[in-house]
């Protein structure tokens, strides 16, 4: 009965994100900060359906199919980057990007061996040297509150830093380095 109320209550919440509708239910601050977390609700639909309903009914012969579901979550992904959607459904493109690797990894029969850690760690380590090879890639799409790029060759950025977790903080302007 819980799980139900749990997924529920969840998809509940997305549909309203995804319809704008929790804007019109809630206060608009708190409606907009729900709503900048639609990503970590789809994950965690989707990742507690998949652990509790999906991941004790795959045999050793039926387990190759998840590589189908993976294709289908990176498609999707894919479909979302390159669409003309609204936001509220494009900025979910990043969680089925990371659903289509750990759908896989979370149905890796228990104990690992020891590859698919340091697989993971490996690819962890090529993406990371691969975004940081490329400084465009990283401060180029930083913008600014005045809508202006932030330049990735300057020795500091003017940044505000209480107010990005507590709204209610004052905002010091200094100087950060990133």
């Amino acid at each position: 009965m819980l799980s139900w109320l749990f997924y529920g209550g969840l998809l509940l919440l997305m549909a309203a994100i995804l319809t704008t509708l929790l804007g019109r239910l809630l206060p608009a601050e708190l409606a907009r900060r729900i709503g900048f977390n639609s990503e970590g609700y789809t994950l965690a639909v989707v990742l507690a359906g998949w652990i509790q309903f999906v991941r004790p009914k795959l045999t050793r012969a039926t387990r190759w199919q998840v590589t189908l579901v993976a294709a289908a979550c990176l498609a999707l992904a894919l479909a979302l980057y390159t669409s003309a959607l609204p936001s509220q459904f494009k900025t979910l493109n990043e969680t089925f990007f990371a659903l289509s690797l750990i759908l896989p990894y979370v149905t890796l029969p228990r104990p690992l061996r020891r590859w698919p850690p340091m697989a993971s760690a490996g690819l962890l380590v090529a993406v990371l040297v691969g975004v940081a090879s490329s400084p465009g890639a990283v401060a180029g799409g930083v913008a600014r509150r005045d809508g202006r790029r932030a330049d990735p060759g300057a020795a500091g950025l003017r940044c505000r830093r209480r107010g990005i977790l507590e709204p209610t903080a004052r905002t010091v302007s200094g100087l950060c380095y990133c």
